[in-house]
């Protein structure tokens, strides 16, 4: 009952934020250019910074990746992205080690947690396999953190991880937008499937618990 009652309020944020006119911000790509360039190299330094502290406790990548494809060319979005990412990869990683070590190891799931087993056996593996597929899961960043893995291969794990679906975002985020500017009637049947599935995962995940 708690995974639904966070997930229904994330999504009840999320509507908020349509109402409220945060998704036409995201759509309008000059308005968004402006918001981000017109403090010059200030902009990238702040996106940066910014992606690094907030996205490890919770706020999606998607709301920094595309954004970033839109206002940006390709290369800088790129490394800006990146640098982000890798930043919020390793203050979720130092958060779950040294800060708050146990609150997050009793919000972890069991898999995740006895991530030492697989470590070592093979730590650079176990690393980029978890960067790779899961990506900026805060759980991710947490699960490293609890683990016993080498501080200094966590750092070029994530940075070496995290190139693949960084690339993925930026470079298909500026035409999924496309997709939606152009068909803005979409939105809501999207979002309403998106609902739908959640909803009927953790349906199925109860029913499997039991």
């Amino acid at each position: 009952m708690l995974r639904l009652a966070v997930v229904l309020c994330a999504l009840a944020l999320l509507g908020a934020v349509w109402a409220l006119g945060g998704l036409e911000l995201l759509l309008d790509a000059e308005r968004m250019k402006s918001l981000l360039t017109e403090s010059g190299a200030w902009g990238p330094a702040g996106f940066v910074v910014a992606f690094a502290l907030i996205n490890p406790f919770g706020v999606p990548g998607i709301v920094f990746l595309i954004p970033a494809s839109m206002v940006w060319p390709l290369p800088l979005a790129l490394l800006v992205c990146w640098i982000g990412a890798t930043g919020s990869g390793l203050v979720g990683f130092a958060f779950a080690r040294w800060v708050a070590r146990d609150f997050v190891a009793r919000r972890i799931p069991a898999s995740l947690a006895r991530l030492d087993e697989r470590i070592q056996r093979n730590e650079i593996a176990t690393i980029l396999t978890l960067r790779v597929f899961l990506y900026l899961n805060p759980l991710a960043h947490w699960a490293l953190g609890l683990s016993g893995v080498n501080g200094t291969r966590v750092v070029w794990g994530t940075a070496i991880g995290f190139v693949p679906m960084t690339c993925f975002f930026v470079l298909g985020g500026r035409g999924l937008l496309e997709v939606f500017m152009a068909r803005p009637e979409w939105i809501p049947a999207l979002a309403a499937l998106g609902i739908a599935v959640v909803l009927a995962l953790l349906w199925w995940r109860r029913r499997q618990a039991l």
